[in-house]
């Protein structure tokens, strides 16, 4: 509740630019795309791929050039990127609408949750920089990595609005996949937060916060993950029940989440227990990264089962 009351401002800001450019892409969809059959998300989604590109490298060139003004200026920037992020959210499920019989939140395969976790992460990654400025270079090349993913599955034909399956048809879809993902977007920031401890601890070079500084934003990263991809566990497998009649069933994608919890569990308990150096809890945050983008992409490429939706068509 601190959190809210001391960034009231901030959140009100976030929201209206949300709702700001939401409303002027569905204006401009309606008024000069849906006439002739086109979608302004297709039309313009190069623009906005380079759009992101130009707006992230600024600001990861702004720690270099050590100018707080420039810094302070492209951190703006991010701020309202991230607000379009979710803007191109609400408008995809507005084109959904013209496409589709039933429309559905863009949360139902593996191109829609990769321009959401975008979303997330840049939001996130706009937070945590705020406790540690040199965090950005880190940050910015994991966005790098989200948007090329983007580009890759739209490339190959991802980009398409489909009908959902009978099983996704279902209340619990944004709710256990925006916990699901908001959870992945902070272990994301954690394993970033400790590739900068172990390369401090390593080389000692001098650009580089402390071990003990940067591993205090891993565990705050992974402090809100955790309970976060655990209500969505819960929730998924409350899903799970009323879709396929049972709560779990090791499907791959229940076996992997449920490593990725652990492995948070024993990092958790680690940390609060004071049993490790803050060094080994940077190399377990990295560590688990890894695995979390596995769980979260190499299941939905390579590994099949109940959740055979997030594969590429």
């Amino acid at each position: 509740m601190l959190f809210f009351k001391n960034n009231a401002l901030t959140i009100t800001l976030f929201t209206l630019y949300i709702a700001l450019f939401s409303g002027a892409g569905m204006y401009i969809d309606k008024q000069f795309f849906f006439e002739e059959n086109k979608l302004l998300t297709f039309a313009y989604f190069g623009h906005y791929i380079l759009f992101n590109i130009a707006i992230l490298s600024i600001w990861a060139i702004s720690v270099f050039l050590k100018k707080d003004t420039l810094f302070k200026i492209s951190n703006s920037a991010v701020f309202i990127l991230s607000a379009l992020a979710f803007a191109v959210l609400a408008i995809m499920y507005y084109e959904a609408t013209f496409v589709l019989d039933r429309a559905h939140w863009p949360l139902s395969n593996l191109y829609e949750v990769s321009i959401f976790f975008y979303a997330i992460t840049i939001t996130l990654a706009f937070i945590f920089t705020k406790m540690q400025k040199k965090l950005t270079v880190f940050l910015v090349a994991l966005l790098f990595f989200e948007l090329a993913l983007i580009v890759w599955l739209e490339s190959v034909g991802q980009n398409m609005y489909k009908e959902l399956m009978p099983a996704l048809r279902s209340y619990w879809l944004p709710s256990h996949v925006a916990a699901n993902f908001v959870g992945y977007g902070a272990f994301c920031i954690a394993g970033m937060a400790g590739l900068m401890g172990i390369i401090k601890h390593y080389t000692n070079f001098k650009y580089l916060p402390s071990v003990d500084s940067v591993e205090n934003i891993s565990f705050k990263a992974i402090a809100l993950g955790f309970p976060l991809f655990t209500i969505a566990t819960i929730l998924g497998s409350l899903w799970a029940y009323e879709a396929w009649g049972a709560y779990w069933s090791w499907d791959p994608k229940e076996t992997w989440a449920l490593i990725v919890w652990l492995i948070y569990g024993i990092y958790l308990h680690l940390r609060v227990s004071n049993k490790v150096s803050k060094q080994t809890l940077c190399w377990i945050s990295f560590a688990a990264l890894f695995i979390t983008l596995f769980c979260f992409l190499g299941v939905n490429l390579y590994l099949s089962g109940l959740h055979s939706y997030g594969q590429l068509n």
